[in-house]
């Protein structure tokens, strides 16, 4: 049971890192060697970065979901209506 837990959590860390290579480098414009260097680097760096730093709690990541994120966010969406708004007129 736990297995097929941890093998989906790598494999959408590879999926992902894949992912970034074929959007934001252009990797299908790229030679096949380029794009598993750069796909295997960015797993590097996802597996590093979950490694080194520690998780938070789910309770502490919905407060700042619900504290920070959502006001920063309706905050920034209401400026920009707002600043459109008058841009317009």
């Amino acid at each position: 049971g736990f297995a097929l837990l941890f093998l989906s959590e790598y494999a959408s860390i590879i999926f992902m890192s894949f992912l970034i290579v074929c959007i934001f480098l252009a990797g299908g414009l790229n030679s096949v060697l380029l794009t598993s260097a750069l796909g295997l680097f960015f797993c590097f760096i996802f597996i590093w970065v979950r490694g080194c730093f520690p998780r938070y709690r789910y309770d502490k990541l919905m407060g700042l979901a619900w504290k920070i994120y959502l006001p920063v966010s309706l905050f920034m969406l209401f400026f920009y209506l707002i600043w459109s708004f008058k841009k317009s007129i």
